[in-house]
């Protein structure tokens, strides 16, 4: 049960201040929790990544819109002022 209480602040303790696990837990337990850091720091890497994609795509997108948005809104206004001069 030491182990089970140990694993929920464990990860964070290893990432943020590289504490070693207590010595009371078998060395299995503190090597998978050791893989279970990697886990989580290769996880959190990868929703950063996909967050900044994502968070990029969109504003290329928006920039494009803007961009396809003016150039309609110069296309009528000429057509406007060529019909306009023609009357």
């Amino acid at each position: 049960m030491a182990e089970v209480k140990f694993a929920w602040w464990s990860y964070w303790s290893l990432i943020f201040y590289r504490a070693r696990p207590p010595r009371r837990l078998s060395p299995q337990c503190a090597s998978a929790c050791r893989r279970n850091v990697a886990q989580i720091a290769v996880n959190v890497i990868v929703i950063i990544m996909i967050i900044t994609v994502t968070v990029v795509a969109a504003a290329a997108v928006l920039i494009v819109l803007l961009i396809l948005v003016v150039v309609v809104v110069v296309v009528v206004v000429v057509v406007v002022v060529v019909v306009v001069v023609v009357i």
